[in-house]
């Protein structure tokens, strides 16, 4: 078959938590697992080619990782960020880095030069590049700030450097369309007496506000606070990019699986019960 599966574990060293990521090679007698390094926290994006890895380890280490565990140093980077990401045409990195006196979000060249600043910012930054490559959707959250990713919305075009302010209002998750034309994006709004979600999506004019619901236990704990990582793997849009499914309770207490077409007023669709779900990649 000749597949790769890579995938982090927790483990201990010397007597520390911290977190392995391990490649699996899969050939028609199946597979095995091998460690290619190690560290905490720990995030990673796949080379379009699946040769290499773009990894952020220990919150300062951006570094090329080889399968066989050969680890090319790109910045050691104070810069306050989760996961970096591999640009599809597979010849540019988007990272963030810091000096003494600012962080700034970057895109840079296979051996790490700086090829455009993005942006700098105070406090710390979760951002994704569109598939098409042409913008950048980024939220800064302030420093203090408990949630993983909290704040105002902007998208900035990666060729001039045009940016603009997508909301103002706060924004906890943001997700491209398979396009790179639409943004959908999870705003803080009261359901059913309840702090929930509602979903908008942004056309690069204007946003749409969709359905309202308390999320599944599931994608609060294990998906939201990681949400760019997930981004890169898991498909919360269609492919032709005409709708997105999610999961949770609706304002009048239903609660499962739910498909919302990109369709002002329209209500979502329920699929069947349920705590999480992706689509397929076409």
């Amino acid at each position: 078959m000749g597949d790769r599966l890579a995938y982090l574990s927790n483990w201990l060293s010397l007597d520390q938590p911290s977190m392995a990521l391990r490649v699996v090679e899969f050939d028609d007698n199946g597979g095995s697992a091998r460690t290619l390094a190690e560290g905490q926290p720990f995030y990673f994006s796949w080379a379009p080619d699946g040769q290499r890895l773009l990894t952020h380890v220990g919150s300062e280490r951006v570094e090329l990782l080889s399968l066989d565990g050969v680890a090319e140093s790109l910045q050691i980077s104070g810069g306050q960020f989760p996961t970096p990401q591999w640009a599809a045409d597979g010849e540019r990195l988007l990272y963030a880095t810091a000096d003494a006196v600012r962080q700034r979000l970057i895109v840079a060249d296979l051996q790490g030069q700086e090829l455009t600043e993005l942006t700098d910012y105070p406090g710390r930054i979760s951002f994704s590049l569109s598939p098409d490559g042409a913008r950048v959707a980024y939220i800064v959250t302030e420093r203090m700030a408990r949630s993983s990713s909290l704040g105002p919305l902007y998208a900035v075009d990666v060729a001039t450097l045009q940016t603009r302010e997508v909301t103002s209002n706060p924004v906890l998750a943001f997700y491209w369309s398979p396009s790179g034309e639409r943004l959908a994006y999870l705003g803080l709004e009261f359901v059913a007496g309840q702090l929930g979600l509602r979903w908008y999506v942004w056309d690069g004019r204007t946003s749409t506000p969709l359905a309202g619901f308390l999320p599944s236990r599931a994608y609060l704990d294990n998906y939201l606070p990681f949400f760019d990582q997930y981004a890169q793997s898991y498909r919360v849009w269609s492919a032709d990019s005409h709708a997105f499914v999610f999961t949770g309770t609706l304002a009048d207490g239903r609660s499962g699986v739910w498909v919302q077409e990109v369709v002002e007023g329209s209500e979502p669709t329920f699929i069947g019960p349920g705590v999480f779900a992706a689509w397929s990649p076409r």
